[in-house]
Formats: structure tokens, C-alpha cells, sequence
């Protein structure tokens, strides 16, 4: 870190509970790995969960400026699986292994170079060409090309996990990327700073649109009916 991380930094960023069971996930050795990449350390930590919880804390010169855990913990301040992550760190910075910033890894590459890079990764990962085309709609939207909705809904669609409540070593959730939306929300942001309110506005519409049927989904899994729609009858509804 650029600064002094010290464990009162930690303590006075979460609740007396969440800093103690952090600090016993990390005496027990529940930080399974710790690489930092430019200004953001990651970690994976060991949870109740068969896969790990993944800590991303971004950084800057003064202070820590985010800190997320794929943990679903709402109860203010940091989570144990951050504090874990954090109190790693300061105890055992050998551990933590340094990684090229990837603007510095991408910048030797050409332009043909990048183009197979995005299709092999696309490949790979087919969600990845509907992110990059959401991407390309998103920044290269005008008045002769608006804004393709599609896409974006796909996008937060595929961002919403199952929508029924479970258990989350000790505390209950529902599923959901809420980092997605907030990526697609920005794109908006900026065509609002742009005064491009006939592309902002089809953003915020396609959001709230994905999320109101999840919703209706997860109201008819709480009422445990037997005859709860499915998300595509849902998807098929008639709009005006």
C-alpha cells in the first residue's frame, strides 16, 4: 500500500463484529490468495460457500477509496471477508503477490493483436461478446445510432443471479452482479453530463424494466406458489 495501512485503519471501516470474525477468518488462514494489480488488491476468502468469496479493495495514494466482497452483507461497513483480506495484508505482505497494471500488459499489443485477444476471450466466455457489444452501445450511441436496448438488457439480465432467498453463512440473501447495473447506470450518467437525454433515457428504462420483472419473480417464489411463472413466460408479457 501507499500508505500506512494499519489494523485501526481497518477497525474504524467495520462494525466491532465483523472486525472480530475477520480477524479469526484470517488467523485460521481463510485468505486463500492476495495479488494486487496497479491501485486494486483481490483476494479470495474462504466462506460457508463451497467457492471462495471474492475482496476486491481499490486504492489510491491516501486511503482506500472501495472495497466490495461477493458476500451478500448489508449491515454497514466492511465485511469479515474484506477485514480478512486487509489484516492479511498488513501481517503478511510477502503473501501478496504484485501483478503488472493491465494497461501496462495491453500496451505492447497492436491493433490486430487486441482484435484476436477480444475474440478469443469472447469465445471463451460467450457473455463476453453481449458485455462487449453492450459496451460499444453504450459509447458509441448518437441520434443516427441510438442506443441499443437490447443488449443492455441482455447485459443486466444475465447479471441477475436466481432470485430466491438463501442462506449465506449467517445472514439471508438474494442473488445479483449489483456492480453490473452500476456500470450500465454510469453509461447513462454520461449521456445525462452529455445533455443526451433521448440515450439516457432508453439506459435507465432497460435497467429498471430487467429489474421489475426479477422482482415479480422473486414475489411469486416467496409466496411459494406452485404455480409461479417462469422467467420467460414473464419475459414474453405484451408491452405497449
Amino acid at each position: 500500500m501507499p500508505f500506512d495501512l494499519t489494523e485501526g485503519r481497518v477497525r474504524d471501516r467495520a462494525s466491532s463484529e465483523s472486525f472480530r470474525r475477520g480477524e479469526d477468518y484470517y488467523r485460521q488462514g481463510a485468505v486463500l490468495s492476495l495479488t494486487r494489480r496497479g491501485g486494486v488488491l483481490r483476494a479470495e476468502v474462504a466462506g460457508s460457500e463451497f467457492a471462495p468469496y471474492e475482496v476486491s479493495v481499490t486504492f489510491d495514494e491516501a486511503d482506500i477509496t472501495e472495497a466490495a466482497c461477493g458476500c451478500p452483507y448489508e449491515w454497514g461497513g466492511w465485511c469479515k471477508h474484506i477485514v480478512a483480506t486487509l489484516l492479511a495484508s498488513i501481517h503478511e505482505p510477502e503473501s501478496v503477490r504484485d501483478l503488472p497494471a493491465l494497461e501496462e500488459t495491453l500496451s505492447g499489443l497492436d491493433r490486430d493483436q487486441l482484435y484476436e485477444l477480444l475474440l478469443k476471450l469472447a469465445e471463451r466466455d460467450p457473455s463476453l461478446a453481449e458485455l462487449i457489444e453492450s459496451e460499444l452501445s453504450l459509447s458509441a450511441s448518437s441520434e443516427a445510432h441510438p442506443v441499443n436496448t437490447e443488449a443492455i438488457q441482455r447485459r443486466i439480465r444475465s447479471s441477475i443471479h436466481d432470485t430466491d432467498y438463501r442462506h449465506y453463512d449467517d445472514y439471508w440473501s438474494s442473488g445479483g452482479d449489483l456492480d453490473e447495473a452500476r456500470r450500465v447506470l454510469e453509461g447513462a450518467w454520461s449521456f445525462i453530463r452529455s445533455d443526451d437525454g433521448r440515450n439516457a433515457l432508453p439506459v435507465l428504462e432497460a435497467i429498471t424494466e430487467e429489474y421489475v420483472e426479477a422482482w415479480e419473480m422473486l414475489d411469486w417464489e416467496m409466496m411459494g406458489t406452485m404455480e409461479a411463472p417462469s422467467w420467460t413466460s414473464l419475459r414474453r408479457r405484451e408491452r405497449p
